[in-house]
C-alpha cells in the first residue's frame, strides 16, 4: 500500500515558503513521502495555548492525508493560537511595548505622544498604576 502524503520534494517547497528560518513546521517522512506534518510551536506551548479562543491540536498532534495542504498550513501560521504561540517562544516583551499595546497603556501613550512629543510621563504614570496595582493585590483587607 502506498503511503498517503505529498512528496518529500513538496513539503520542502512548502517549508521554504512558510518557515524560511525553520521554526515550526516539522514532518515525519517516511520513504521520502511526509505523512504527516505538524507545528512545533504550538507542540511546545500546548499547555498553555488550551484554554486560548479556537485553539485546535490539529497541528499538534499533526494533519495527515487529505488535510496535508500548503493552504492549510498558512491558515495555521495566520492563527490566533499559533501567533500566541510565537509570542511564548520570543518571551517577554519589555514594559515599553506592553504599554503601547495594551487597554491601559497605548490610549495614555497616543495622548501623551501626540501633545507633549516625550513618552516619559505616560510611562512613569502607568508604572505608578501597576505598582499600586500590585500593592493594593498584597495587602490584606479586613
Amino acid at each position: 500500500m502506498a503511503k498517503v502524503g505529498v512528496s518529500e520534494k513538496t513539503f520542502h517547497t512548502w517549508k521554504c515558503a512558510l518557515d524560511p528560518n525553520n521554526r515550526w513546521i516539522k514532518a515525519e517522512i517516511i520513504e521520502r513521502i511526509a505523512v504527516r506534518v505538524w507545528c512545533g510551536l504550538c507542540t511546545k506551548h500546548v499547555d498553555r495555548l488550551r484554554g486560548f479562543c479556537n485553539f485546535s491540536e490539529a497541528f499538534v498532534n499533526g494533519i495527515q492525508e487529505s488535510a496535508l495542504k500548503s493552504d492549510a498550513l498558512a491558515k495555521h501560521m495566520s492563527s490566533a493560537a499559533h501567533m500566541r504561540a510565537e509570542s511564548l517562544e520570543s518571551g517577554p516583551q519589555p514594559l515599553q511595548n506592553i504599554l503601547e499595546s495594551t487597554p491601559i497603556g497605548n490610549p495614555r501613550w497616543t495622548v501623551c505622544h501626540a501633545h507633549t512629543q516625550t513618552h516619559r510621563p505616560v510611562l512613569v504614570g502607568t508604572k505608578l498604576l501597576i505598582n499600586l496595582s500590585q500593592l493594593l493585590n498584597n495587602v490584606q483587607i479586613d
